[in-house]
């Protein structure tokens, strides 16, 4: 008697290779692309007639806080230490020479995609984003600065979690 296996690599037909490796398409190209700021995670939660795709910034709690912190590197922990001060960061303090990133592209996938794919582990939320654009004068000058920030609850979160004395109220 024949093994089932054997009867079934003779009976049955099986589709014929069309595409070799070398013959991928385009799109599994993982290539780098130029950093937009338009791309950036939204400084809102999307109308209800957006895609149910769309990231929201969301509020965390602080033991949500204790856990994103609990498995992120060194590196983002510090950063994160600059977001629970309760004042946007301006970009040019993370980029360039001597500064934790050294470009825009760094800061996305070393920073703002790993503590955003660990936001989303801890949430359960696959569309939950953590930073807001923001834009911050320095000194007066008319010229705005980018900047990127969390909301008032996530910085009192991250104060807790961190091990911050206190809460920050921020009045405007």
């Amino acid at each position: 008697m024949e093994s089932p296996g054997n009867f079934y690599r003779k009976n049955v037909a099986l589709p014929e290779k069309t595409q070799q490796p070398d013959q991928l398409p385009d799109q599994l190209s993982m290539g780098d692309t130029e950093f937009e700021w338009d791309s950036f995670e939204p400084a809102y939660a999307p109308e209800p007639d957006q895609p149910k795709d769309s990231k929201q910034v969301i509020d965390i709690t602080a033991a949500q806080a204790r856990s994103l912190i609990a498995n992120i590197s060194d590196k983002s922990l510090t950063t994160l230490h600059l977001f629970a001060q309760g004042q946007p960061v301006a970009l040019d303090q993370l980029l360039g020479t001597g500064k934790p990133y050294k470009d825009q592209t760094d800061l996305k996938r070393s920073f703002i995609g790993a503590v955003t794919r660990r936001l989303r582990t801890v949430t359960h939320n696959k569309n939950a984003a953590l930073f807001l654009r923001s834009a911050i004068t320095k000194d007066g000058q008319a010229d705005a600065v980018a900047a990127i920030s969390v909301r008032q609850s996530t910085t009192n979160a991250l104060r807790v979690a961190l091990g911050y004395a206190d809460p920050i109220t921020i009045t405007e």
